[in-house]
């Protein structure tokens, strides 16, 4: 998932935001995740009955297990709570954005997510984790290129802590011998071979006699080799153990754009 995709989205649901202003100016929105603000029971209740109902003839519907009734008190005590991504100089360089989640946060929110990933690894959430990853991933691209100081970057710092922390590793590895077993999970399979990336990144910057636990690289080295899985967890694994060539293939990216996915795929990780 990239910022297009967000930017995308957005344009797709301001025709959402037309609706439902024609009832109610009262309301926010991100991404797809609307709240709709009234001052009594009764009354959003009616707005609900009516925003539904001229929803289905432009595509959408609302997702009644997304659906809650909370109070003011309810709300504003769950606002209150939100860590928002901070930024800070003196910890590390963050030369690509404002708003780059620090690493603790990052682990932290990660380390939640695969302790509890039937509450929160969901396409939501697991999107949105992935997002930042990749905010991560450009800042060190770019103080790669401007400031040469790799170990300064966001990511590398991310990387250091998240290869530190056994439990995470232990869960990793448990969670992708599971999923990438459920051709139901594909999803959740790839978002853990996108985190693994990070591990890899450590030992390529830092710590070179670092090695990624044995539990793990054998899950990782079995995928790669079997036929089972579907291919697109095939080329995702098999890029992991080989992120030293990603300079070599970079050229070919320009070659892609106007291919579909799995065709990207199969002819960028194909020799990997």
């Amino acid at each position: 998932m990239n910022d297009a995709g967000f930017f995308l989205g957005s344009a797709y649901f301001s025709e959402v935001d037309k609706l439902i202003a024609r009832y109610t100016p009262n309301f926010i929105r991100f991404v797809d995740d609307y709240r709709v603000f009234a001052d009594s029971r009764e009354k959003l209740e009616s707005l609900l009955e009516s925003i539904s109902r001229e929803l289905q003839p432009i595509g959408f519907r609302i997702n009644a297990h997304k659906l809650k009734l909370g109070s003011a008190e309810e709300y504003l005590e769950a606002v209150s709570k939100i860590k928002y991504a901070a930024s800070d100089i003196a910890d590390y360089i963050d030369v690509a954005f404002g708003d780059v989640v620090r690493p603790t946060d990052m682990v932290a929110q990660l380390t939640r997510t695969l302790e509890k990933p039937d509450d929160y690894l969901n396409q939501g959430v697991g999107r949105l984790q992935i997002a930042a990853l990749r905010r991560m991933h450009v800042d060190a691209l770019i103080a790669e290129k401007t400031t040469r100081e790799l170990k300064m970057s966001v990511r590398y710092l991310f990387s250091e802590q998240l290869s530190s922390d056994m439990n995470v590793l232990g869960r990793l590895s448990q969670l992708l011998k599971s999923y990438s077993q459920d051709n139901s999970q594909i999803w959740r399979t790839l978002w853990l071979l996108y985190l693994i990336k990070d591990l890899h990144f450590y030992r390529e910057v830092g710590d070179t006699s670092w090695k990624l636990p044995a539990d793990l690289e054998s899950t990782l080295n079995r995928l790669k080799a079997s036929d089972a899985v579907p291919q697109i967890v095939k080329l995702w694994a098999s890029e992991i153990p080989n992120a030293d060539k990603k300079t070599e293939r970079q050229d070919l990216v320009e070659q892609l754009h106007e291919c579909d996915y799995l065709e990207c795929g199969v002819r960028y990780y194909g020799n990997a």
